[in-house]
C-alpha cells in the first residue's frame, strides 16, 4: 500500500489551485468516522458535486456549506 503524503502539503497545493473558484472560501483536515479527510468550505452550496475532486493523494474530499460569511468591524 502506497503511504499518503503529509495532508498539510496536499492542503497547500489545493489551496494554491482552489481558494476562491468555485465557492471554495477555505480547505482544512478533518477526521471523520476515524479517517483523515480534507474538507472543501464553499459558500455556493448550490455548485454541483461534481465540479470538486471527490480524493486527492489518498485523501477523501468532502464539502460543507459555510454558511453566510461576513466581515465584522470591531
Amino acid at each position: 500500500m502506497r503511504k499518503k503524503p503529509n495532508i498539510e502539503k496536499v492542503i497547500d497545493k489545493l489551496a494554491k489551485e482552489w481558494l476562491g473558484k468555485k465557492g471554495v472560501i477555505s480547505i482544512s483536515d478533518s477526521e471523520i468516522n476515524g479517517e483523515l479527510c480534507i474538507v472543501f468550505f464553499v459558500n455556493q452550496p448550490e455548485l454541483e458535486r461534481e465540479l470538486y475532486p471527490s480524493e486527492v493523494d489518498g485523501y477523501k474530499i468532502i464539502i460543507k456549506s459555510s454558511g453566510k460569511v461576513v466581515a465584522h468591524n470591531d
